[in-house]
C-alpha cells in the first residue's frame, strides 16, 4: 500500500494545481499556425472533397482543402539514427495518386535509405492511414505505374528496379549496374513495354525495356542523342521522346531520330506556331494528362487540346499572372476534361508563398468568383530563425481630458465618475470592453518572428484580439497583424529595444539593422541606437560579440568559436578587460552557457517557508552562470555552476550520457533544471532539478566556505570578489562594486538538493520556465515533446528537495509531494490539447509576463507557432464575472 500512496498524492496535487488554463478558456485564448513547408510534389486526390496532397522539403505530407487551403491532415516523415538525431529528407521525395481514395508517397533520407508508403484516405473523417511502408537500401529516383494498374515500378539510385505488386511484394527486375543514378523517366510503349530512362552521375542516359511480364532484361543500353535533362516526353503512352525541344526520337528496338524542328512540343506541334497564332510569346507551358497543353503568356493561361493538332487556337483561357522571376514551381490540375473552368493552378514563389488559383474564380465570362476560392499560404512561417515578444501599447484608463474634468469638479462627483468607469470596465458590455480589459491586463502582446527569407511577422498573442486589422491575405494565420519583407536573406537574430516600435536585427556579419514597425521598413541605424541597447565585446580570436544590455558595469562570459575555451570579461564604462580564461581538454567542448534572466531585485522571496513556519534561504549570489560541457572519451556531461566574476566553479554535477545534444537547461533564481536522454535506446527523458541554498538547515543564514586555489591560467585582474564572511546573506540587490578587496582564501559554496525524474515515452525538444510580473505566483516548467505536445509541470513537482522528504519531514515545505521517480502525464498538463505542434531544429519557448500575476503568455516557435495563456496559480487574481453576478 505504501508504494502507491506517494503516486496518488502526486497525481491529486498535480490535477489540482497544474491546469494550464481554465476549462472555459480552452480553445478560446490559444491558437496555432499550421505549416507544411515548401511543397516539392503535389497531386489532387480524386475524391468527392478533392484534397490537395503535398509533400514538402521539411518531410511533411499534408492534405489541404481546396476551397480555403487549410491543412486537414499532416504527417511528418522522420527517421532517427538514434533517439535524438533525425535524418532529413531529400528533395526527390514525391507523392502520386493511387486510385480514388488512395495515394503513394516516397521519401528519401540523407543517410542513403528510402521508403515507399501506401496510404488510404477516408473522406468522412478527413484522415489518411498508412496501409504499408516498404524500405529500400538506396534512394528512390522514380516511382511509376506498372503495366497493370495495381503495380508500381520503383527505380533506385543504384540502378535497381523493383516491381511492387498489389500484395506489396517487391521483386527486382533489372540487371546489375555499377553506376549510380540521379533521376528517371518512363515511357509507356503501345505494345505494353515500359522504357525506363535513367540519369547517370555524369548526366548521360541509360535505359532498359520491361515487357508486360517484367522479365529481367539482359543489358542496359545507352542513349546518346542528348543529356537526360534535355529529354521531354510529349505523352507518357507513346513511343517517342524529344531532345533539346527540336529532335524527335522514336523507339522501335532502339531510339532513332525521325524529325528535327525548332520549338517542338509534341510530334506535330510547335511552340512557335502557337505563339504566332495568338501574336504573343508563351513564356512557359506544361503538359497535362497527355491531352492538354497549358501555356502561360504572363497575363493569361491558355489551354490547348493536343488531340487537335491542326488548330492552333486555345480551347479555353483565363487571366493568370505569371512571372518566371518570381515563381519557382507550378502545377496545373484539370480534374474534369469536360469542364475546363474547373482547372486550377498551384504556384510556389521564390518567397515561399503558395498560391492556389481556380480558373472559375478568374474567368471574366463566368464572372462569379464566389463559386470558388483563390487562397495563399505564406510558408515563410515554417522557417523561423529568431523570435521575440514585445508589449502592445496599452491604452490608459484615463485620458488627459478625464483628469482635467475630475480636477474641475468636486471630490464626490469625481469619485462617482471614477466608480462608473471602473464598473463599466468590469461589468459593461463584453464585446465593447473585452479588448480594453485585455490591453489593461497586459494579455495582448505581439509575437515577432524572423524567417530565413528575411520576412518579419507581427502576430497577436491573444486569439482574435484585433488590436489591428489582421492580414487576411494568407489563410494559414489569422493572427498576423503586419508583415515586413526586408529583402535580406542573411538576418539571424531579433532584439527588443526600449522603443516598442523599434526592433534591432542582427545579420550573419554581425551588422545591426533597425526595423521601424510603424514605417514598415528597415531604417538607418544611428550610433546612439546601438549605444543605448548593446555592448560590443571581443573574444579570444578578436571577433566581435554582441551583448544586449544597458549597463555600463557588468561581467560576462564568452565561449570561443571552437567551443574549447571560456573567457571572462569585465566591462566598465567604455573599457573592457579580460578577467580570467581557461581551456578545456581537447576531447571536451562547451554545450551551453545559461544565466538567470532577472536579478535579485525581481526576486519576490529570498527563502522557502516550511510547514513549521521556518525559512530555508535560497542561494542568490549574483553573477552566476551554468556552464555545460561534454567529454566524448568518457561520455560524461558536466554541469558546472561558475562564478562569472572570478571564473571559479562552485559546484559540478556529472552525468553519463551518449546523447549530449539532447540537453536542454534553464537557470532561474536558485534552481537549475535540465532534461537529458541517457542513451540512444531510451525512449524516456530524465529531468533533473538542482536547487541551491545557503544552507538546508532552516533559519540558518550562513553559506559554506571552502579553500580556493586559483587556476594557473587565472588572470589576477579579478579583484572584485565577495569579501563578506560568515554570517552571510546571498540576497544582495547589487553586484560587487569596483575596488572591493579580493580574498583568495574562501569562496561561498551553495548547499544543493538534487532530484531526477523520468518523463515516460517522451523526448524533450525545448524547455522554458514561466515568468510572472512579480515572481510571486507558482512557476511552471514548460516543455515541448517529440510527439508535438506542449506540456507543463509546476515547479514543486520538479524539485530537488522531494528526494529528502523521508529523512527530513519536519522541514517539508507546503505543497511538496513525496518523491516519485515518474512525473505523471495528465491531460490537464497539455497546453496544446489534441493539437500536433510540429517542431524544428531551432525551436524555442518564450515566456512573457502579463499585468496579472497569475497569468503568463507562452509562445512555442518551431515549424508551427503555438501561443496560449498559462495560469499555474489560476485562482490568484481571476474571477468568473458570470458567477459573480449570480451572487449579487
Amino acid at each position: 500500500m505504501k508504494t502507491w500512496i506517494p503516486t496518488l498524492t502526486t497525481i491529486l496535487l498535480f490535477l489540482t494545481t497544474s491546469m494550464a488554463i481554465p476549462r472555459k478558456d480552452m480553445f478560446q485564448v490559444d491558437w496555432q499556425t499550421v505549416q507544411i513547408g515548401k511543397p516539392i510534389s503535389n497531386v489532387i486526390q480524386s475524391t468527392t472533397d478533392r484534397k490537395l496532397i503535398s509533400i514538402s522539403d521539411l518531410g511533411i505530407l499534408s492534405m489541404l482543402t481546396q476551397n480555403n487551403g487549410q491543412a486537414s491532415f499532416r504527417y511528418k516523415f522522420e527517421k532517427k539514427i538514434d533517439i535524438r538525431v533525425k535524418v532529413p529528407i531529400l528533395l526527390q521525395s514525391n507523392v502520386h495518386v493511387n486510385g480514388s481514395d488512395a495515394f503513394v508517397s516516397t521519401v528519401n533520407f540523407q543517410d542513403g535509405l528510402s521508403s515507399v508508403v501506401f496510404w488510404s484516405y477516408e473522406p468522412a473523417s478527413g484522415v489518411a492511414f498508412i496501409e504499408k511502408e516498404i524500405g529500400f537500401q538506396s534512394h528512390i529516383i522514380g516511382v511509376f505505374q506498372g503495366s497493370f494498374n495495381q503495380d508500381y515500378i520503383v527505380v533506385l539510385a543504384n540502378g535497381e528496379i523493383q516491381v511492387l505488386t498489389s500484395g506489396y511484394v517487391a521483386s527486382s527486375v533489372s540487371p546489375s549496374q555499377s553506376d549510380t543514378f540521379q533521376d528517371s523517366k518512363v515511357l509507356y510503349n503501345f505494345d505494353g513495354t515500359l522504357i525506363v530512362l535513367l540519369k547517370s552521375s555524369t548526366g548521360g542516359v541509360s535505359y532498359i525495356t520491361l515487357d508486360p511480364t517484367y522479365s529481367v532484361p539482359t543489358e542496359w543500353k545507352q542513349f546518346k542523342g542528348c543529356v537526360f535533362d534535355d529529354i521531354s516526353i510529349p505523352a507518357t503512352h507513346s513511343d517517342s521522346i524529344i531532345c533539346d525541344n527540336k529532335d524527335l526520337y522514336q523507339f522501335l528496338e532502339s531510339f532513332t531520330k525521325v524529325k528535327s524542328s525548332p520549338s517542338l512540343i509534341t510530334e506535330d506541334l510547335l511552340l512557335d506556331d502557337l505563339a504566332t497564332a495568338i501574336n504573343t510569346t508563351i513564356l512557359a507551358y506544361q503538359l497535362v494528362d497527355d491531352q492538354f497543353l497549358v501555356g502561360f503568356t504572363g497575363e493569361e493561361a491558355l489551354i490547348y487540346d493536343l488531340d487537335d493538332s491542326i488548330s492552333k487556337v486555345p480551347i479555353y483561357k483565363f487571366p493568370f499572372k505569371y512571372d518566371p522571376k518570381e515563381i519557382e514551381s507550378l502545377s496545373v490540375f484539370i480534374p474534369d476534361k469536360s469542364k475546363l473552368s474547373f482547372t486550377s493552378i498551384l504556384t510556389v514563389s521564390k518567397n515561399l508563398v503558395i498560391s492556389y488559383t481556380p480558373a472559375i474564380a478568374l474567368d471574366v465570362e463566368i464572372n462569379n468568383p464566389s463559386v470558388a476560392n483563390a487562397w495563399k499560404r505564406d510558408e515563410s512561417l515554417a522557417y523561423i530563425v529568431s523570435s521575440i515578444i514585445i508589449p502592445t501599447n496599452e491604452k490608459p484608463d484615463l485620458s488627459i481630458s478625464d483628469f482635467n474634468k475630475e480636477e474641475s469638479t468636486n471630490v464626490f462627483s469625481a469619485y462617482v465618475n471614477r466608480l462608473k468607469r471602473n464598473y463599466n470596465l468590469v461589468f459593461g458590455d463584453e464585446s465593447k470592453n473585452s479588448l480594453d480589459r485585455d490591453l489593461h491586463f497586459g494579455l495582448v502582446k505581439t509575437l515577432v518572428v524572423l524567417t530565413k527569407n528575411g520576412k518579419v511577422f507581427g502576430l497577436d498573442t491573444l486569439k482574435h484580439s484585433n488590436t489591428a486589422e489582421p492580414k487576411k491575405e494568407f489563410t494559414n494565420s489569422e493572427q498576423i497583424n503586419w508583415v515586413v519583407d526586408t529583402g535580406l536573406y542573411n538576418l539571424v537574430k531579433l532584439y527588443n529595444t526600449e522603443d516598442v516600435n523599434e526592433i534591432a536585427i542582427l545579420d550573419d556579419h554581425q551588422v545591426l539593422h533597425k526595423l521601424d514597425i510603424e514605417e514598415g521598413k528597415l531604417v538607418n541605424v544611428h550610433p546612439r541606437f546601438i549605444e543605448n541597447n548593446f555592448r560590443i565585446l571581443n573574444n579570444h580570436e578578436g571577433e566581435r560579440v554582441l551583448k544586449q544590455t544597458q549597463s555600463d558595469n557588468f561581467y560576462s562570459l564568452i565561449v570561443s568559436d571552437d567551443k574549447h575555451s571560456v573567457q571572462g570579461v569585465h566591462v566598465y564604462n567604455d573599457s573592457e578587460k579580460s578577467t580570467w580564461s581557461f581551456t578545456l581538454d581537447p576531447e571536451e567542448f562547451v554545450l551551453d552557457v545559461v544565466s538567470r534572466s532577472y536579478d535579485n531585485e525581481k526576486v519576490a522571496s529570498n527563502g522557502i517557508e516550511t510547514t513549521k513556519r521556518r525559512v530555508i534561504y535560497k542561494f542568490l549570489v549574483p553573477n552566476l552562470a551554468v556552464l555545460a560541457t561534454y567529454k566524448a572519451t568518457t561520455q560524461t556531461l558536466h554541469i558546472h555552476l561558475i562564478n562569472v566574476v572570478s571564473g571559479e566553479i562552485l559546484q559540478t554535477l556529472n552525468r553519463k550520457t551518449t546523447q549530449p545534444d539532447s540537453l536542454h537547461i534553464i537557470f532561474e533564481e536558485n534552481f537549475i533544471i535540465f532534461t537529458l536522454s541517457e542513451s540512444a535506446n531510451s525512449p524516456d527523458t530524465i529531468i533533473t532539478s538542482i536547487d541551491l541554498f545557503e544552507s538546508t538547515i532552516p533559519d540558518l543564514h550562513t553559506v559554506h566556505t571552502k579553500p580556493w586555489t586559483p587556476r594557473p591560467d587565472f588572470i589576477t585582474y579579478a579583484t572584485q570578489f565577495f569579501t563578506t564572511l560568515n554570517p552571510f546573506s546571498s540576497f544582495s540587490k547589487s553586484t560587487v562594486s569596483d575596488g572591493a578587496v579580493f580574498n583568495n582564501t574562501v569562496s561561498f559554496v551553495p548547499e544543493i538538493e538534487v532530484a531526477s525524474f523520468y518523463i515516460p515515452a517522451r523526448q524533450i525538444t525545448s524547455l522554458a520556465i514561466s515568468e510572472t510580473r512579480n515572481n510571486i505566483a507558482m512557476k511552471m516548467i514548460v516543455l515541448h515533446t517529440d510527439l508535438g505536445e506542449l506540456i507543463g509541470y509546476p515547479k514543486f513537482l520538479i524539485n530537488g528537495r522531494r528526494s529528502k522528504l523521508n529523512d527530513n519531514k519536519k522541514n517539508q515545505e507546503r505543497w511538496l509531494p513525496p518523491y516519485n521517480p515518474v512525473v505523471p502525464l495528465s491531460d490537464r498538463s497539455q497546453f496544446s490539447h489534441y493539437r500536433n505542434v510540429i517542431g524544428s531544429s531551432q525551436d524555442i519557448i518564450l515566456s512573457e509576463p502579463t499585468n496579472l500575476e497569475s497569468t503568463t503568455v507562452i509562445a512555442y516557435v518551431g515549424t508551427d507557432v503555438f501561443v496560449t495563456l498559462v495560469k499555474p496559480s489560476g485562482g490568484f487574481d481571476v474571477m468568473d464575472l458570470k458567477e459573480f453576478k449570480k451572487r449579487d
